[in-house]
C-alpha cells in the first residue's frame, strides 16, 4: 500500500483560498518545484485547476526548483513582468517564503498574497505574522499511523486498500494549531 497525502487536493486547497480572497478576473502566479517531479506537478495542477475553474487568470507559471533564494529571483521578476498579480502560489513553503521575500521587497505586501504547502514551522510563524496568507499541512505522523494500521490489517489477513491517503488541512491566521 502507498500512503501519502493528495498533492492534487493541496494544491486545491491553497487555491480555493485565492479564489475566497481575491476578484473573479484577477491575475495570479505560481512558483513551481523541481520539473518533472509528481509533488509539484500535483500541486501545481491543484491549483491552477481550482482558480482557473473560478475565473482567474494563471499569468506565469516558473520553477524555482524548491529553493527560496531561486524563489526569491522568480518571483521578483513575475512581479516586475505581470505588476497587476494579486497571488502568487508556491509549491513548497521554502519557496513561499522566498516569494513573501520579494514581495515585501517590492512594497507591495497589501496587494498580492502568497500561499504554499508544507506547513513548516517557518511558514506558520509567517501565517501568524500576516506575512504568509496560508499554507497546507501534511501529516506525517498520521502517515506513519495508517502504516502501522495498515500492517497490522495484512497480518490479519485483512484487505488493505493499494492507496491510503493521509489528510492534508490549509492554516490560515483563522484555524493555526496552538
Amino acid at each position: 500500500a502507498q500512503i501519502a497525502s493528495d498533492n492534487v487536493r493541496a494544491g486545491s486547497l491553497a487555491g480555493q483560498l485565492v479564489v475566497d480572497s481575491v476578484a473573479e478576473g484577477a491575475n495570479v502566479a505560481v512558483i513551481e518545484g523541481a520539473p518533472g517531479t509528481s509533488s509539484s506537478i500535483d500541486r501545481v495542477t491543484g491549483f491552477t485547476d481550482t482558480a482557473t475553474a473560478a475565473g482567474l487568470n494563471v499569468v506565469a507559471s516558473q520553477t524555482a526548483n524548491w529553493d527560496r533564494a531561486e524563489a526569491f529571483n522568480v518571483a521578483t521578476n513575475i512581479i516586475q513582468g505581470n505588476p497587476d498579480i494579486v497571488a502568487i502560489f508556491a509549491a513548497n513553503d521554502g519557496m513561499g517564503l522566498g516569494a513573501v521575500e520579494a514581495v515585501e521587497a517590492a512594497g507591495l505586501s497589501d496587494q498580492i498574497m502568497v500561499v504554499s504547502v508544507d506547513a513548516i514551522p517557518e511558514a506558520l510563524d509567517a501565517v501568524a505574522a500576516g506575512r504568509l496568507a496560508g499554507t497546507v499541512a501534511q501529516f506525517p505522523d498520521e502517515m506513519a499511523y495508517l502504516a502501522v494500521e495498515a500492517v497490522i490489517k495484512v497480518i490479519e489477513g485483512r484487505p488493505v486498500a493499494p492507496f491510503i491517503e493521509s489528510p492534508v488541512v490549509i492554516y490560515t491566521q483563522d484555524n493555526l494549531p496552538e
